[in-house]
């Protein structure tokens, strides 16, 4: 309905509305909703790497280095006191290679979102689209195009656009 009242219809359509239906396209594209879910969820590694800093802080003060050990909620349901009982040194080593662990994972992933290469899969697709699009032209319609115009949208605001739905992605990893 809109489309076809023209650029006054178009601007009313809902930005939240549109924009919902723009994540929906992209997500049903080949290949890319594993790799959104893929990077959503491993993405969250960061989040619980903080937290695990914060945890690993209170464990410090509260356990390691505190004159008698107590105990503390590390996670919801766990509780611990020395990570090796009875041996402080221990604990710390435990520590220091539970520290370092998770940034070896996380760097690997990093590593990998770039095979996973999400935006370089929607950018594809919305060039293959919108080529697609410009040869069901009629002759009259492809001359009335400039090949600039062609050219500009096909490389940049692919681009722009892919980089808007990995930023909407990288939302997930913020909340």
């Amino acid at each position: 309905g809109e489309v076809t009242g023209g650029m006054q219809h178009i601007a009313s359509v809902p930005g939240p509305a549109l924009m919902w239906e723009f994540i929906q396209l992209i997500y049903g594209a080949e290949g890319v909703a594993w790799r959104t879910v893929l990077t959503i969820v491993l993405d969250q590694l960061r989040n619980l790497y903080f937290y695990f800093q914060l945890q690993m802080t209170a464990y410090f003060a509260d356990v390691l280095f505190a004159k008698e050990p107590d105990t503390i909620t590390m996670f919801p349901g766990w509780s611990t006191g020395l990570l090796v009982p009875g041996d402080r040194e221990g604990s710390a080593r435990v520590l220091g290679i539970l520290y370092v662990l998770p940034m070896v994972v996380i760097s690997a992933w990093d590593s990998t979102q770039v095979l996973v290469d999400l935006e370089g899969r929607i950018r594809g697709f919305l060039s293959a689209c919108l080529f697609r699009k410009y040869l069901n032209y009629s002759a009259n319609s492809r001359e009335s195009v400039k090949s600039s115009d062609m050219e500009e949208a096909l490389l940049k605001k692919t681009t722009t656009t892919a980089e808007a739905y990995c930023q909407v992605v990288e939302l997930g990893r913020i909340l």
